[in-house]
């Protein structure tokens, strides 16, 4: 994990910034405003695979906020210690960011809803449910052009909801995001 932290601060800091959103909104057709966006994860281990695909389209409503909404889908299959599972989790997000200093940074909310097979904590079966999460963090986008850019987005689940498919970092329900938008 630290390896991978380091080499996504090392290309927002390689990579030139080529636009920076300075035209007034107002200005811009509804096709410029709109962008789509698109974030995956893989990982694979000796217990457990997991596949996510999370699909965005956002609109600039100001010269400095962006809204959208998402989907996503994820699979994951476990076992470890004799509990194994698979399980197809989907749902979608509303999401708003506002721009602070500089196009490059800013700060964002979201609230998610995943629907999931879940492990009850005392009976150790399993059941499908809807969990809702609320993120609130910050983020940095580095421009490829004006119609293109990646962004990395620290948030922290301020529901923490039990069942929240997202593991915990640091010990807190924090969670690391890197997505392309054009």
């Amino acid at each position: 994990m630290r390896k991978t932290l380091s080499l996504i601060v090392l290309l927002a800091c390689l990579t030139p910034l080529q636009a920076q959103w300075e035209e007034d909104v107002q200005e811009l057709t509804h096709k410029e405003r709109t962008f789509f966006g698109a974030s995956a994860g893989l990982a694979i281990s000796q217990f457990e695979t997991y596949i996510m695909l999370a699909p965005s389209v956002s609109y600039r409503l100001t010269n400095n906020i962006l809204a959208g909404v998402g989907v996503k889908y994820i699979y994951s299959q476990f076992n470890f210690a004799g509990v194994s599972s698979k399980n197809s989790i989907y749902g979608g997000s509303l999401f708003a960011q506002h721009n602070i200093f500089s196009p490059k940074f800013f700060v964002h909310g979201e609230l998610e809803s995943l629907n999931g097979e879940v492990r009850e904590r005392f009976t150790n079966t399993f059941s499908r449910r809807w969990v809702t999460m609320g993120f609130v963090g910050a983020g940095y986008r580095n421009f490829y052009s004006e119609r293109s850019f990646y962004q990395i987005m620290v948030l922290y689940d301020l529901i923490d909801d039990p069942y929240s498919p997202y593991p915990y970092m640091w010990g807190l329900p924090i969670t690391l995001r890197f997505g392309i938008v054009f």
